[in-house]
């Protein structure tokens, strides 16, 4: 399933923040904007399915979910950080 997603700065670490359950990527944004004032990162965000701008779904079991990041987040991350669900 496609997700929303936002990537922004172009430090050379390039980290994904994955959202908690009923949050949306947009949760991230102090951490986001604390990451790029230093120059050194480059971060994504997503929404899960059901969650913010990504669309609905018929499942939302752990394994489906999962596919999802996978899916969406790009290739090569230096770190991936999950709060909650995510």
């Amino acid at each position: 399933m496609r997700l929303e997603t936002t990537t922004t700065g172009d430090g050379a670490l390039h980290v994904g923040l994955v959202h908690g359950l009923g949050a949306d990527g947009a949760t991230w944004q102090p951490l986001v904007d604390r990451l790029l004032a230093t120059g050194r990162y480059t971060v994504t965000t997503l929404d899960l399915r059901g969650h913010g701008a990504s669309e609905r779904a018929d499942s939302y079991a752990l394994g489906a979910l999962a596919d999802d990041v996978v899916e969406n987040l790009p290739t090569g991350l230096h770190s991936v950080v999950g709060h909650s669900l995510g």
